[in-house]
């Protein structure tokens, strides 16, 4: 699948950024419209964090997905990898922070599948424009959890 790409700007620093999202237990309070069912394991933060979660959609609301975080270099870049479909599917995500104007920070979510069952390849053209509008809403979300609070509180 060709990658999804949404962004936003949000008011706040890319060090003040990357702390929230480096805590992957902090993926729901953002992502609850799409994803569920989340439980967690491994470290709290960077790499090795992992959680296990469901896609809520009609067609796959029995497929579980296994994340895992795979990179995250301070306060630029956090990678995930997905596991679903029984192991069949491989969905990378990249959070990239960048500086903006104003100390504000850019924030561009990247997501593809690397692989996937034949199945789901032909469904692609159909679930892009769906991905593409839960991630653009899970970072309006994120953009409004970290301006209305202070991103770090609570972490863990």
């Amino acid at each position: 699948m060709k990658p999804v790409v949404a962004s936003v700007v949000i008011d706040r620093p890319p060090e003040d950024v990357f702390a929230y999202l480096d805590t992957l237990r902090k993926r729901p309070e953002f992502t609850n419209h799409y994803l569920v069912d989340w439980s967690f394991s491994g470290p709290q933060r960077g790499v090795g964090a992992k959680a296990r979660t469901r896609v809520h959609t009609s067609a796959s609301n029995r497929d579980w997905v296994d994340v895992e975080v795979m990179e995250a270099k301070t306060p630029e870049r956090i990678v995930e990898h997905a596991t679903g479909a029984r192991g069949k599917r491989l969905t990378v995500t990249t959070y990239a922070l960048q500086p903006a104007e104003g100390g504000s920070t850019r924030v561009e979510l990247e997501t593809w599948d690397e692989k996937a069952p034949r199945t789901e390849r032909v469904m692609h053209p159909v679930q892009r424009p769906w991905l593409r509008r839960v991630s653009t809403r899970a970072l309006r979300r994120l953009k409004e959890n970290l301006e209305r609070s202070d991103p770090v509180e609570g972490s863990g």
